[in-house]
């Protein structure tokens, strides 16, 4: 799962690594596939592809993912814009 991925990742990077350490820039790409995934939900309701009870249970199951998963230690302060 994305919290366990994200355990593993490393987020210091090195003293003279210019590019974005790896956790931060996974953290980016799951926040961007969240709101991705929201918006394609929002637009299949609005095309009337997903009944009002289909995009809510599709939200519903994107926020259990997102919020579900009760976070700790070093990766809580890390993830905490996402589970907000």
């Amino acid at each position: 799962n994305w919290i366990k991925v994200l355990s593993e990742a490393d987020f210091e990077g090195g003293a003279d690594d210019e590019e974005m350490p790896e956790g931060f820039a996974l953290l980016s790409s799951f926040n961007q596939d969240i709101c991705i995934e929201v918006l394609k939900i929002v637009r299949l309701f609005q095309n009337n592809r997903f009944s009002r009870e289909e995009a809510l249970s599709r939200i519903a199951d994107v926020e259990n993912i997102v919020m579900g998963q009760i976070v700790e230690g070093d990766l809580e302060e890390i993830i905490a814009s996402l589970q907000l």
